[in-house]
Parts: C-alpha cells; structure tokens; sequence
C-alpha cells in the first residue's frame, strides 16, 4: 500500500472510488482509488509538482514567491485561455505569461517611483490571475473525472494544500456539482 492508500484509510466513512489530487515534491497527479489497495493513475503533470510550478513562474517576477504576489492582486484582471484537455502540462500558460509581461509599460514621464509602484500592481493581479487560472484548470480536470467515474469523493494530498485560494476554488467547483473534498495536509 502508498503512502496515498495509507492516509485515505484513515479518513472516516469514505466510499470508493475516490479521485484524489496528489502534489508532492517532485511530481503532481490525479489517481483513482477503487479501493485503498486499488488505485490507478489517471494523470500526472509531465515536468514537475504544481509547488514547483508556481515557483518556476516567479521567476517571471524576480523570483518572487508567486502565491505572495498573488494575495495583493486582483484575479479577473488578466484573462488567461485555459486549455481544457487531456494533456496535464501546465506550463501552456507560460507564452500567455510571456504576452502580457511583454506588454506592460508605464508612461516614461511618471517618476521611477510610481512607475515601480505600477509595475508591483502589475505583477500582483498578474500573479493572482495566472495561479487563479491553473487552479481552475486544475479543479475542473479532478471534477471531471470525478463525474466520469462516478465518485463522490475528491481527496487533495500535498503541499498545494496550504493555499487557500487552491482549496477554494477546488471546493467552489466540486460543490456545483455535490461532490465530496477533503484534505490531508500532512504530506
């Protein structure tokens, strides 16, 4: 038995299958669990965890932590295209990311210091959008396969956990459609 198997047998009254999100430091997947001893993965992100992720993104904004950037910033301001496939690589937001660094620009007539105070906005609700549209794109591939293998139960495993913004919109999702989540936060 995993480690995965291991901590769903300690939740209480769970009916299988369950669909559970697994991000750890290496590596993110989502598994269907038929039973804690039956279990198969569904996908897993091809290049890295989703922590590793976010911080490969910072490096966008001066290798800072992203997910800090993106607590001051406004989430709707930038639109970025999700692709909704069977393809689990979430770096297709890196040319979106790359579209929109390369078209800001402050007036050069301002002073440098509310020209730097633009580009720290900027880089907030740029932040907030881009981690907002891989957690939605994240939420909406566990639902599907949620409703596909007729689970009711989603279990999230890992250090993605401890955003709330995550847990948010993974709940958020789930629950237009009844499901179940949980959270296991001791990685």
């Amino acid at each position: 038995m995993n480690v995965s198997a291991n901590k769903l047998a300690k939740l209480d009254e769970i009916e299988y299958p369950v669909i559970t999100w697994e991000d750890n430091d290496d590596s993110s997947a989502i598994h269907v669990y038929n039973s804690a001893t039956n279990s198969r993965e569904l996908h897993e992100h091809e290049k890295r965890s989703l922590s590793d992720l976010l911080v490969f993104y910072g490096n966008y904004f001066a290798n800072k932590d992203i997910q800090e950037l993106a607590l001051a910033g406004d989430r709707f301001t930038y639109p970025f295209r999700q692709v909704f496939s069977d393809n689990f690589d979430l770096s297709y937001f890196e040319d979106q990311l790359q579209e929109f660094l390369a078209a800001f620009s402050a007036d050069p007539t301002l002073s440098v210091k509310l020209r730097e105070e633009l580009k720290q906005f900027f880089q907030n609700d740029l932040a907030a959008s881009l981690t907002e549209a891989i957690f939605e794109s994240i939420a909406e591939k566990i639902v599907r396969y949620s409703l596909e293998l007729k689970s009711a139960t989603i279990v999230s495993i890992g250090n993605l956990n401890f955003n709330e913004r995550f847990r948010s919109v993974l709940q958020e999702s789930a629950g237009e459609f009844g499901l179940d989540v949980r959270f296991i936060d001791d990685w």
